[in-house]
Protein backbone atom coordinates (compact mmCIF):
# COMPACT_ATOMS: atom_id res chain seq x y z
CA UNK A 1 0.00 0.00 0.00
CA UNK A 2 1.22 3.22 -0.80
CA UNK A 3 0.51 5.98 1.82
CA UNK A 4 -1.23 9.18 0.24
CA UNK A 5 0.79 12.20 -0.16
CA UNK A 6 -1.29 14.31 1.62
CA UNK A 7 -1.33 13.09 4.55
CA UNK A 8 2.33 14.35 4.68
CA UNK A 9 1.16 17.80 4.10
CA UNK A 10 -1.46 17.83 6.60
CA UNK A 11 0.63 16.44 9.14
CA UNK A 12 3.52 19.69 8.04
CA UNK A 13 0.87 22.27 8.58
CA UNK A 14 -0.39 21.26 11.88
CA UNK A 15 0.87 23.50 14.77
CA UNK A 16 2.07 20.90 16.95
CA UNK A 17 4.57 17.30 16.56
CA UNK A 18 2.15 13.90 16.17
CA UNK A 19 3.68 11.47 17.80
CA UNK A 20 0.89 9.63 19.00
CA UNK A 21 -1.91 8.22 16.71
CA UNK A 22 -5.08 6.13 16.65
CA UNK A 23 -6.46 3.75 13.99
CA UNK A 24 -9.22 2.29 13.15
CA UNK A 25 -9.79 0.30 10.04
CA UNK A 26 -10.69 -3.14 8.14
CA UNK A 27 -8.22 -5.77 7.21
CA UNK A 28 -8.69 -7.37 3.48
CA UNK A 29 -11.65 -9.81 3.63
CA UNK A 30 -12.61 -9.43 7.17
CA UNK A 31 -16.00 -7.97 8.18
CA UNK A 32 -14.65 -6.11 11.69
CA UNK A 33 -12.79 -3.18 12.03
CA UNK A 34 -9.98 -3.61 13.85
CA UNK A 35 -8.23 -0.55 16.58
CA UNK A 36 -4.51 -0.40 16.52
CA UNK A 37 -2.93 2.65 19.11
CA UNK A 38 0.45 3.47 18.40
CA UNK A 39 3.15 6.08 18.64
CA UNK A 40 6.61 7.86 16.50
CA UNK A 41 9.39 8.59 18.20
CA UNK A 42 10.32 11.71 18.94
CA UNK A 43 11.66 13.00 15.42
CA UNK A 44 9.74 10.55 13.13
CA UNK A 45 6.39 11.82 13.39
CA UNK A 46 3.29 9.91 12.02
CA UNK A 47 3.49 10.19 8.07
CA UNK A 48 7.07 8.52 8.56
CA UNK A 49 5.94 6.04 10.78
CA UNK A 50 3.42 5.03 8.36
CA UNK A 51 5.85 4.38 5.82
CA UNK A 52 7.88 1.47 7.38
CA UNK A 53 7.19 -1.98 5.65
CA UNK A 54 6.23 -3.57 8.92
CA UNK A 55 3.43 -0.70 10.18
CA UNK A 56 0.04 -2.88 11.14
CA UNK A 57 -2.13 0.03 9.06
CA UNK A 58 -0.39 -1.69 5.59
CA UNK A 59 -2.55 -4.66 6.29
CA UNK A 60 -5.55 -1.95 6.58
CA UNK A 61 -7.43 -1.06 3.60
CA UNK A 62 -7.77 2.15 2.49
CA UNK A 63 -11.24 3.14 1.65
CA UNK A 64 -13.74 4.98 3.26
CA UNK A 65 -13.75 3.08 6.65
CA UNK A 66 -10.36 4.03 7.64
CA UNK A 67 -10.22 6.15 10.19
CA UNK A 68 -6.55 7.99 11.44
CA UNK A 69 -6.18 10.45 14.52
CA UNK A 70 -3.48 12.22 15.75
CA UNK A 71 -3.00 13.38 19.35
CA UNK A 72 -0.15 15.59 20.70
CA UNK A 73 1.23 15.79 24.38
CA UNK A 74 1.60 18.69 26.68
CA UNK A 75 2.36 18.80 30.40
CA UNK A 76 5.53 16.50 29.97
CA UNK A 77 7.73 16.21 33.23
CA UNK A 78 11.47 16.11 32.73
CA UNK A 79 11.78 12.86 34.76
CA UNK A 80 11.28 10.53 31.69
CA UNK A 81 11.90 10.71 28.41
CA UNK A 82 9.95 12.16 25.55
CA UNK A 83 9.35 8.41 24.37
CA UNK A 84 8.31 7.22 27.85
CA UNK A 85 5.51 9.41 27.97
CA UNK A 86 4.29 8.86 24.92
CA UNK A 87 4.43 5.05 25.41
CA UNK A 88 3.04 5.54 28.96
CA UNK A 89 -0.32 7.23 27.02
CA UNK A 90 -0.70 4.53 24.63
CA UNK A 91 -0.52 1.86 26.81
CA UNK A 92 -3.47 3.30 28.91
CA UNK A 93 -5.42 4.24 25.61
CA UNK A 94 -5.33 1.29 24.71
CA UNK A 95 -5.76 -0.69 28.14
CA UNK A 96 -9.18 1.33 28.62
CA UNK A 97 -10.48 0.74 25.13
CA UNK A 98 -9.97 -3.02 25.96
CA UNK A 99 -11.14 -2.97 29.71
CA UNK A 100 -14.62 -0.38 28.74
CA UNK A 101 -15.66 -0.87 25.43
CA UNK A 102 -13.86 -3.21 22.94
CA UNK A 103 -13.19 -6.90 22.40
CA UNK A 104 -9.64 -7.55 22.80
CA UNK A 105 -9.36 -9.11 19.36
CA UNK A 106 -10.41 -5.70 17.95
CA UNK A 107 -7.58 -4.52 18.98
CA UNK A 108 -4.10 -4.79 17.03
CA UNK A 109 -1.59 -4.63 19.34
CA UNK A 110 -2.15 -6.72 22.23
CA UNK A 111 1.05 -6.19 24.65
CA UNK A 112 -0.44 -2.93 25.73
CA UNK A 113 -3.70 -4.30 27.37
CA UNK A 114 -2.06 -4.58 30.87
CA UNK A 115 -2.27 -1.45 32.79
CA UNK A 116 1.18 0.44 33.06
CA UNK A 117 3.19 1.11 36.44
CA UNK A 118 2.94 4.37 37.02
CA UNK A 119 -0.05 7.25 37.30
CA UNK A 120 -1.41 8.30 33.94
CA UNK A 121 -3.85 11.65 33.24
CA UNK A 122 -5.25 11.69 29.65
CA UNK A 123 -7.25 14.45 28.23
CA UNK A 124 -7.98 13.24 24.87
CA UNK A 125 -8.06 15.73 22.24
CA UNK A 126 -7.67 14.58 18.60
CA UNK A 127 -7.75 15.57 14.97
CA UNK A 128 -8.06 14.03 11.93
CA UNK A 129 -5.89 14.80 8.57
CA UNK A 130 -9.20 15.98 6.42
CA UNK A 131 -9.64 18.74 9.23
CA UNK A 132 -12.16 17.16 12.05
CA UNK A 133 -11.59 17.60 15.08
CA UNK A 134 -12.09 15.18 17.69
CA UNK A 135 -15.69 14.89 18.21
CA UNK A 136 -18.56 12.17 19.56
CA UNK A 137 -19.48 10.44 16.92
CA UNK A 138 -22.22 8.00 16.59
CA UNK A 139 -21.31 3.96 16.14
CA UNK A 140 -17.65 2.45 16.86
CA UNK A 141 -15.72 5.36 15.20
CA UNK A 142 -12.52 6.23 17.02
CA UNK A 143 -13.89 9.08 19.06
CA UNK A 144 -16.99 7.36 20.29
CA UNK A 145 -14.90 4.48 21.64
CA UNK A 146 -12.35 6.72 23.66
CA UNK A 147 -13.78 8.16 26.72
CA UNK A 148 -12.64 12.56 26.44
CA UNK A 149 -10.29 12.24 30.02
CA UNK A 150 -8.64 9.24 31.75
CA UNK A 151 -6.96 9.21 34.49
CA UNK A 152 -5.28 6.10 36.24
CA UNK A 153 -3.94 5.62 39.77
CA UNK A 154 -0.71 2.99 39.62
CA UNK A 155 -0.73 2.46 43.65
CA UNK A 156 -4.72 1.36 43.75
CA UNK A 157 -5.10 0.52 39.98
CA UNK A 158 -8.13 2.27 39.35
CA UNK A 159 -9.13 4.05 36.18
CA UNK A 160 -11.78 6.97 36.32
CA UNK A 161 -12.91 8.11 33.21
CA UNK A 162 -15.07 10.31 31.39
CA UNK A 163 -18.03 9.49 29.06
CA UNK A 164 -17.97 12.92 27.12
CA UNK A 165 -17.49 16.62 28.58
CA UNK A 166 -19.80 19.11 28.19
CA UNK A 167 -19.42 23.07 27.45
CA UNK A 168 -21.44 24.73 29.59
CA UNK A 169 -20.37 27.80 29.73
CA UNK A 170 -18.14 30.05 27.38
CA UNK A 171 -14.89 31.77 28.69
CA UNK A 172 -14.12 35.11 27.46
Amino acid sequence: MVWPQTESYWERNLKFKCNLYLIRGKEPNQRKCRFYCGMTRAQQGVYKRFQNTNHPIKSMELRDGLEIWVGCLSNIRRSASFEDHVFLCEKIITSVMTQIELDPNEIKNATNFSAPDTNVYVINEWCSPDGRKWDKIKGKDVPQVIPDVIAFNAVTHAVYYTERLTNKTEMK
